[in-house]
Order: structure tokens, then sequence, then C-alpha cells
């Protein structure tokens, strides 16, 4: 059977899918920086480490490697690799999606704002985004958003939003549908609730981040490949650093990306 979207994510489908999402979903390639070079290597030598499984029987990193199906990892220490392995047909020149790791970036790419004065991350959501208002995001700052302390709490692996951010196919009768309008006219599984002086507890909920890129967006008329040489650190080995999920009908704002050749 075809690798399509109703598949991707299953493990018969996912080592390829992983590795060409541009194929299933619209991406946009954004070059590394211009004055980047690329990482040093000091590699060092984990014959010794050893982890622990749940049996209490230690197992080496090769084995931890193996045994978890790990694609692909660099470990960096004093901007050096020191340790580098790729594995399921991945390699350095490969592209891989980051899954959740991207809401690093976007996270950063709020504080570039922030610092040159484009948004007020202690601002309403709403102050950015009007189409929010009468959903549970009304009263939450861009900062709570950021802090996963919105005081919403949803389940991000129902079917409708992963319709939305374009990552599960539409069914025969479904409607068109985008994060955007999913944000909207979003209910949560729980209303948003104060913990003391800090506001809402911590609560892991993927709409937080999808709604902080909704801000991002709006408070520049940069394209997001502008951001590249202020979000990449100065040695890159890779030639081009993201391929950014973006869809023209707003389905995943500065939210899913590859990081590779």
């Amino acid at each position: 059977m075809a690798t399509n979207l109703s598949n991707w994510r299953e493990p018969e489908h996912n080592i390829w899918a992983f590795q060409n999402v541009n194929t299933l979903l619209d991406t946009q390639t954004i070059q590394k920086g211009a004055e980047s070079e690329p990482f040093e290597s000091t590699l060092v030598q984990f014959d010794d480490f050893k982890l622990s499984r749940r049996d209490g029987q230690p197992v080496d990193l090769p084995s931890f490697l193996s045994e978890t199906e790990t694609d692909g990892i660099v470990v960096l220490k004093d901007g050096k690799i020191v340790f580098e392995h790729y594995d399921r047909t991945n390699s350095a020149k490969s592209t891989h999606i980051m899954m959740s790791m991207t809401k690093s970036v976007t996270g950063l790419v709020c504080g570039i704002l922030a610092d040159k004065g484009q948004m007020d991350v202690e601002a309403l959501a709403s102050t950015y985004v009007p189409e929010i208002e009468g959903t549970p995001y009304q009263n939450v700052t861009v900062r709570q958003l950021l802090d996963m302390r919105s005081g919403v709490k949803y389940d991000d692996s129902t079917p409708a939003y992963r319709k939305a951010a374009g990552w599960n196919k539409l069914e025969e009768g479904d409607k068109p549908t985008d994060l955007h309008e999913f944000i909207s006219s979003f209910q949560a599984d729980e209303t948003p609730r104060i913990d003391g002086l800090d506001g809402a507890p911590f609560e892991y909920v993927s709409v937080n981040t999808d709604l902080v890129g909704w801000v991002n967006d709006l408070e520049t008329t940069t394209p997001s490949e502008a951001f590249a040489d202020d979000t990449q650190h100065p040695a890159d080995r890779r030639e081009s650093i993201w391929n950014e999920t973006r869809r023209l009908d707003k389905r995943a704002d500065m939210e899913a990306y590859a990081c590779g050749k």
C-alpha cells in the first residue's frame, strides 16, 4: 500500500515518510544562514556508557539506540560534535521531520519578535488575533501560551485537530478546514483555571503553539526565511536547515519542520 496521509505515521510507512515529508505536505525550504560554517567534530567513545532497563539489566549505547529504533542522534559539547549516529536509512545528509521539537523554534521566533519590539509577550493573544474572542483563549497571554500555562486542556490526537493541521486525510463529507478556523472555534476539554498567582498550571497542549505561530505571522511582514540568520547557530553543517511545513490554507503555522541537507 502506498504511503499517504492516512498511514504516513504508521510503522510500516513512517521510516520513508519521516524523511520525505515534502512529498506528503506542502513545505517551503529555508536556507541556512549566510555566515554559517561546518561544525567541528571531536568524537568521544561511549564504550563505558550504560543505561538500566526496567528489569534492572544494563544496556550499552549501541543496544539502546537499536532497541529504541533511534533514527538519528547528534550530541554537541562546547559547540563541537562529540557523538553522531544514524540508522533506519537515515544519514547526515537526509531530512527528517522534527515533530514537536519545532515548538522551540516557534518560541525562538516569538522571542526574536519581542526583542525587536514587534510583540509584547505579556499582552493577551486576542490583542493580535481577535478571532479567538469567545474561545477559552480569549484571556490568555502570549507568555502563558509559550509557558504551556494557558489553562486549556486538550488532546491533540483527536481527528478534528489532526485534519485541521493537515496531518490526517479528510474523509468523505468532511468540510475543508485549517488551524486558523479550528482555533477560532476552539472548544477545550477543560476550561481555563487559575492556580495561585502564577495563573494556570502547566499543561502541554499543541494548540498553544499553533496560536503562537499565528501571532508570529501577524506581527511580521517578512517571510519566515528572514528568521533563518536569527535562529541558526553560526556553525551549521547542513546545506539547508529547515523544510517548513506551511500550507497556503493556514495549516501548521511554524509548527512542523524537517531538518537536514
